[in-house]
């Protein structure tokens, strides 16, 4: 019998990072870099010793810590897992390349419910909710799909197959045998599954393959492709080496600005703070029209009711101190569209 493990336990490894937040009665974080900065996680990750990370058009070697081979098929399983582990990549790859995904828009519901998501996104600049859930079942469609490497003799590969009280993405069968569960997720979600029900730990070989968490610069860069190029063919190649160099040059700049931005709205909307008191029962109304002149008199657009509390969450501002309460729902990410094109 062949058994050998490489699990790493669960040890906060969720987005942790770096976040901007307000500390007026609650935080509210705007951006999460996982591990401070998606690129350094990746980079340790996608290299081996010292070696540079490889293109996409070539085979990129990556860890797979979370997992566990044991039992007779362990090195094929472990041998599947490794070409998984490349087509997931692949996947999150074209995606962020080509958004609306081409050829592969129709695949199936989850593709098209995120073509629909991201170009909503990229022609109203108003975030739909849902981005980040809609992107991992696209990844995980194209993967289990079109990408889905070939599985061996008396060997087969199940999708979503109910397992008691769980639901591996994918299981592998020999000989109508269970024989491995695997997974795939976000790299912020690492570690996950062995702490979900239905005793991962205990099941046959498991693995756990992840593809860089996105975030807020991600999604306005897609959804700008989106928008300026819908019908674009997926497929090809990416340097993911650029790409990730780029993607923490980006979070970088949008941080900042985000930073400078939360400064200003600071100051500038001091005078909202002293409106009300304990004898104004509702104070919401006179706060909104005061926060809103001043974010007018400052930025020079008219700016909508609804639009006001997207601007507050993306510097970071709790959009409830500035009277914006039951009925004004605060995006981060709608905010942020909004701001960038604005002189700070």
């Amino acid at each position: 019998m062949k058994t050998h493990a490489n699990k790493t336990p669960q040890n906060g490894s969720k987005a942790n990072g770096h976040a901007i937040a307000d500390t007026e009665n609650r935080s509210e974080a705007i951006f999460q870099f996982v591990d401070n900065r998606p690129v350094n996680a990746m980079q340790r990750r996608l290299k081996q010793g010292n070696q540079p990370v490889q293109l996409l058009s070539s085979v990129v070697q990556r860890d797979v810590p979370n997992s566990a081979y044991k039992g007779d098929y362990a090195e094929e399983i472990e041998a599947y897992v490794d070409k998984l582990n490349q087509a997931v990549l692949k996947a999150w790859g074209w995606i962020i390349k080509t958004p609306t995904l081409g050829s592969l828009a129709k695949l199936n519901g989850y593709t098209q419910l995120w073509v629909e998501k991201i170009k909503d996104y990229g022609e109203t600049k108003i975030d739909p909710g849902g981005l980040h859930t809609a992107f991992g079942y696209a990844v995980e469609s194209l993967v289990s799909g079109p990408l889905l490497p070939t599985i061996g003799d008396n060997m087969k590969v199940i999708q979503q197959g109910a397992r008691g009280s769980t639901r591996p993405d994918l299981v592998i069968q020999h000989n109508n045998v269970d024989i491995a569960w695997l997974d795939i997720t976000a790299s912020s979600s690492a570690g996950h599954i062995f702490t979900k029900a239905g005793a991962w730990d205990q099941s046959p070989s498991c693995a756990e393959i992840t593809y860089p968490s996105i975030g807020t610069s991600d999604l306005l860069d897609m959804a700008n492709t989106a928008n300026d190029n819908p019908e674009a063919e997926i497929g090809g190649d990416m340097d993911l080496e650029e790409y990730l160099a780029r993607k923490e040059r980006a979070d970088q700049e949008l941080e900042e600005k985000m930073a400078q931005w939360k400064e200003i709205l600071t100051d500038l909307l001091k005078p909202v703070k002293k409106i009300g008191g304990p004898f104004v029962p509702d104070d919401g109304p006179p706060r909104r029209k005061k926060t809103i002149q001043l974010l007018e008199n400052h930025i020079g657009d008219s700016i909508p009711e609804k639009t006001a509390p997207h601007i507050l969450a993306a510097a970071g501002l709790n959009s409830s101190v500035y009277g914006f309460r039951t009925g004004f729902p605060a995006n981060a990410s709608t905010g942020v569209s909004y701001l960038l094109d604005k002189p700070i």
